[in-house]
């Protein structure tokens, strides 16, 4: 027995259907699992990290994707969210199902679930029927050996495409020399496409202003490439020129579509397969675009009420088709093999679970990915392998020599971006350094060059960074931090062991200028003139600058009452005991305290460029970069990434560029399943 749940004017049976005044709606199986929950705990607000881990079985997904999930299912009750019906979101607690329920006990018609199994196509019914359970019971008999199969390591493309962050629509040239992936760029909206060619390990970004690519394939002798921009109710599939530089003129080619699930290559071919859904409450078919007639032709000759067909894949000489039908009525997945010409259907195999993915091997064997396992069929023989099991594996594609390429979900450790300044926001985000072992970056000039501090085993250095060649300035067993680095008399100031340590690059003279036992704060600086060393230390007494002459080693008290001090050519711009901002002019000898507010912790970060003070703040989950001109005293924000992992940053010269860390993010890597495995 299965439960059912009635309100309004749905009808919910669980894990099976959804249907609307006794007509069988269209939804996805993640979303009506995502329906099950809610209603199943209407008691209470359930929060995104609870869907994920009850709902997503360990796979690793963005709180975007929840929420997707819960948008396509609003859209499926026609529900508002300002004012809902059925599903109420508050901000911090999560989701909750609000309708009035009434629950009963149904015949539960979906079989046992059970592992892959095949049947020859046979047009009685009841034969077929008899076949499919006698099959099950063997499977049953065969279930140890079957999920005991040996497995193996996906590993990753020897040439490592440097590009962090979530990644989807992965697709292959045929012979590899093209490997093309959408990504979203730090938390600007949609999924834009990249390009990655291994044999000089470069990427290019192929577009700017898509909303969110699901699904991409490569056609025309590997030419061009065809891809899914993704609204729900307004679905789109675009060309692009792939031998025409970066980014390039897009064309649509279908459009008019509630929901289009993928996009497939035939070899050798300009037309394409794909899955769509015309209408809201109609089933998804599968379509073929004649690029020649510039016509869309369904290829279900028969519109079956219930049948939603969400998969295809072609096989590599063009003449079998495998097709994921998913059956309402029992929520069974069903995989056709089809003769692609005719149409008929040879083979049928039967899934318990939603198929992620689906990939010919060769003209024999199929790959099958769900949330559990990646397996292979040979359709000759019969024969089962299981190639992965308890994975994170979300995509699959033919890679170079019939291997496979695949997406892999991880979580990352941080990474370095770049923005350019530019009039009142931040745009072109790039990332300069994705690796775990860089903990700071910091600007040379007009920010061509950088210091790196790295951590290389037990060891830290400072290397200097120029047209891609590394130079390591210093080394050390201990922590330490980039303080500040005179290009012109090629100094680095460090603070190592809680002391600010001199080091000169050119003699590889090394000088401590503070004391253990003194309490120094995180920033110091040359001097305009780089003569000095300006720095703060406490007392018994309170703050005090520092000003060390470098030549001689001498030291002289500065200014009392003061614990952070930044260089400038007509004064310095100081913070006092009480965190107030305050100007201080060369000429005159006067202080003037500035209307601003900087953060109060004693290390936050702060940048002076001329007449400009730069700081990192943030404000209700948002981050700002702000920019303060002294002599006006006029303030700007500019909106930073909100995964910032802390407020430290650095600015080139010019004040062009900004570079920020993203803190651990889920990360999605290119991972090569060779042919030998299979």
């Amino acid at each position: 027995m299965a439960k059912s749940y009635r309100f309004a004017d749905f009808t919910l049976l669980v894990n099976q259907t959804l249907s609307k005044s006794g007509v069988e709606l269209t939804i996805e199986p993640q979303v009506l699992t995502v329906l099950v929950y809610l209603i199943e705990n209407n008691d209470r607000y359930i929060s995104t990290q609870e869907l994920h881990d009850a709902l997503w079985q360990g796979r690793v997904v963005s709180d975007t994707a929840i929420r997707r999930a819960v948008g396509k299912l609003r859209v499926i009750l026609g529900d508002d969210a300002k004012e809902p019906n059925f599903i109420k979101s508050v901000s911090k607690r999560g989701y909750r199902f609000v309708a009035e329920l009434s629950a009963n006990e149904t015949v539960d018609l979906k079989a046992d679930e059970f592992a892959i199994s095949a049947t020859e196509i046979n047009h009685n019914r009841g034969r077929l029927y008899f076949i499919v359970s006698a099959i099950f019971i063997s499977c049953c008999l065969l279930y140890y050996f079957f999920w005991n199969q040996p497995s193996f390591t996906p590993r990753l493309l020897s040439e490592k495409i440097d590009f962090p962050g979530d990644k989807v629509a992965l697709s292959s040239s045929i012979d590899g020399s093209q490997i093309v992936f959408a990504s979203q760029v730090h938390q600007v909206d949609g999924y834009q496409l990249f390009k990655y060619l291994p044999a000089n390990n470069t990427l290019q970004q192929l577009t700017t202003n898509q909303h969110n690519v699901v699904s991409s394939a490569i056609i025309n002798n590997d030419s061009q490439l065809v891809f899914v921009d993704f609204i729900l109710g307004q679905c789109s599939i675009k060309i692009l020129q792939l031998d025409k530089g970066n980014i390039n003129k897009i064309k649509v080619l279908v459009d008019g579509f509630y929901l289009i699930s993928d996009v497939v290559a035939i070899a050798g071919e300009a037309g394409f397969y794909f899955n769509g859904l015309k209408e809201s409450n109609g089933n998804t078919q599968l379509y073929y675009y004649d690029t020649a007639l510039q016509t869309v032709i369904p290829i279900s000759k028969e519109f079956i009420v219930g049948e939603h067909t969400y998969k295809t894949a072609v096989s590599p000489n063009a003449e079998l088709l495998a097709t994921i039908t998913l059956h309402d009525v029992n929520n069974q997945h069903e995989i056709r093999i089809k003769d692609r010409h005719s149409q008929s259907v040879l083979k049928r195999y039967y899934h318990p679970s939603s198929i992620y993915d689906i990939e010919w091997l060769d003209a024999h064997t199929l790959v099958i990915l769900d949330s559990i396992a990646m397996t292979s069929i040979n359709l000759a023989s019969g024969e089962k392998k299981q190639l992965l099991n308890k994975h994170n594996i979300t995509e699959i594609s033919v890679g170079k020599k019939r291997g496979l390429i695949a997406l892999q979900n991880e979580i990352s450790s941080g990474y370095f971006t770049e923005y350019n300044i530019e009039q009142s926001q931040l745009v072109n985000a790039k990332i300069i350094d994705s690796s775990k072992s860089v903990l700071q970056i910091r600007y040379i000039g007009s920010g061509e060059s950088y210091l790196l501090y790295k951590k290389n085993h037990d060891q830290y250095d400072v290397i200097l960074k120029e047209n891609n060649q590394e130079k390591i300035l210093f080394s050390s067993t201990k922590k330490l931090r980039i303080i500040d680095f005179n290009l012109a008399e090629q100094q680095l100031l460090l603070k190592l062991d809680n002391r600010y340590l001199l080091v000169d690059i050119k003699s590889s003279e090394k000088i401590y200028i503070t004391q253990p036992d003194q309490f120094i704060s995180d920033t110091a600086n040359f001097s305009s003139d780089n003569d000095f060393i300006l720095y703060a230390e406490k007392s018994r007494q309170g703050w005090r600058i520092i000003q060390y002459e470098i030549k001689t080693g001498l030291k002289s008290e500065l200014f009392q009452g003061f614990k952070i001090i930044k260089p400038r050519p007509e004064g310095y711009i100081l913070i006092d005991e009480d965190d107030g901002v305050v100007q201080y002019d060369k000429a005159t000898e006067q202080f003037k305290k500035l209307d601003i507010e900087l953060l109060k912790e004693l290390n936050s970060q702060w940048v002076l460029l001329d007449k400009d003070l730069y700081w990192m703040s943030f404000d209700l989950g948002n981050k700002y970069l702000n920019k303060f001109d002294i002599l006006t005293e006029k303030l700007q924000r500019f909106t930073v990434d909100s995964t910032l992992s802390d407020l430290n940053f650095d600015l080139n010269n010019t004040g062009t560029k900004v570079v920020v860390k993203v803190g651990a993010h889920k990360n999605t890597e290119i991972v090569s399943l060779p042919s030998c495995c299979f």
